[in-house]
């Protein structure tokens, strides 16, 4: 026999053994979920403060980026990312709080759906600030070695 064909025929055993444990009557096994949680008598006082804390440190940096957006330096000049930062937070923030509550009661879903808005939202933002950063500085190099113009300070920090 032929390599692929035992492997195709040890699959199918494997299916095989795989549907004779898991259909067995002997087998069957009833299970209840249990979720704990942690509550407290001022729990939403907790979250009011951690929120309101959270949107001043916000506020005050949409404050600097608003303050700073003439600065002649076009390299420390970021106040339309740090904006669109700011508005992809807030905007991920939506779908994501309403979610967390639904899911309450499945946490492994809401670890899931929770963790993966996160980093989806965290990944945005890092690109929004960082990746027009390195493009203009590899548009720096390539017109260095290119021209041989050392005219990169609008570039460089």
């Amino acid at each position: 026999m032929s390599d692929l064909s035992l492997s195709v025929l040890m699959f199918l055993l494997k299916v095989y053994h795989c549907c004779v444990h898991c259909f067995m009557l002997s087998d069957l096994q009833l299970s209840r979920d249990v979720v704990l949680a942690c509550t407290s008598n001022s729990h939403d006082i907790v979250l009011a403060v951690l929120l309101i804390y959270k949107s001043i440190y916000l506020w005050v940096g949409l404050f600097l980026a608003f303050e700073t957006r003439k600065v002649n330096i076009e390299a420390l000049n970021d106040a339309r990312f740090i904006a669109l930062a700011v508005y992809c937070s807030v905007l991920s923030c939506i779908p994501l709080v309403p979610i967390g509550i639904l899911l309450s009661q499945q946490p492994e879903a809401r670890y899931g759906v929770l963790a993966g808005g996160i980093f989806f939202a965290i990944t945005v933002i890092l690109c929004l600030l960082f990746v027009s950063k390195v493009r203009d500085r590899l548009v720096c190099m390539w017109v260095h070695e290119q021209c041989g113009v050392s005219e990169c300070s609008r570039y460089m920090l």
